[in-house]
């Protein structure tokens, strides 16, 4: 039957290229059915420099629409009760070394013999370089020490009010006056709390310093 056969070997011819056209989409398909869902990653996400940011304070504890009394802490200690200053910074920096700076101004706007436009000044632990992704970093806390024979009202004509501006900035000016001030303006921010001590629960508070005529970015 040579007829037969002839039709045999053409019927198989055509089942190999068959084969052959399916075969590269069989393979295909477990690759697809292995492959992850979603949309396909073509290439990298593009980097992004870090780059300098002023800091921003961020308050946790007091708030500064908090005016704090302070009273003489019990226990016989010659100082008032006020508790640390806490605060986060959020800020990015370029240079990896470089740290957020921050201080306590004590009566900010007003002048001190010095020439400086604070009272007195108490310097924060730096804070660690960081990026805006990171979010707000928590700070060192600043702890105002106010001992009774400096702050009490009895023995300072009645004063009893100050205020404590916290300022954050990537350099001081370094020089005098104003040590303390921000070697820039646009790279700080401040934060003022109203402080006022008292030997009794039933006092107010007298003679804050609301004005102040003195700045860091006050001429000469």
């Amino acid at each position: 039957m040579p007829g037969s056969n002839r039709q045999k070997r053409v019927n198989l011819l055509g089942y190999v290229t068959l084969a052959r056209s399916w075969l590269p989409s069989l393979l295909v398909l477990p690759a697809l059915a292995l492959a992850p869902s979603g949309c396909l990653v073509t290439e990298s996400p593009a980097f992004v420099e870090p780059r300098d940011v002023a800091p921003k304070i961020i308050p946790r504890n007091p708030q500064p629409s908090v005016v704090i009394r302070a009273l003489p802490q019990k226990g016989g200690a010659d100082q008032y009760d006020v508790k640390a200053f806490e605060f986060d910074v959020l800020s990015e920096e370029a240079n990896k070394n470089e740290h957020v700076f921050t201080v306590l101004l004590i009566n900010y706007g007003q002048k001190n013999v010095q020439g400086d436009p604070y009272g007195t000044p108490i310097a924060g632990i730096p804070v660690e370089p960081g990026t805006l992704d990171d979010g707000p970093r928590v700070a060192q806390p600043i702890k105002w020490v106010t001992p009774k024979s400096v702050y009490d009202p009895d023995t300072n004509s009645g004063t009893n009010c100050y205020t404590a501006t916290l300022l954050a900035t990537h350099q001081f000016r370094s020089r005098g006056p104003g040590f303390f001030c921000p070697g820039s303006l646009d790279d700080s921010d401040t934060v003022t709390w109203t402080v006022y001590f008292c030997n009794s629960a039933d006092c107010s508070p007298k003679n804050c310093p609301v004005n102040g005529t003195t700045f860091c970015d006050t001429p000469g």
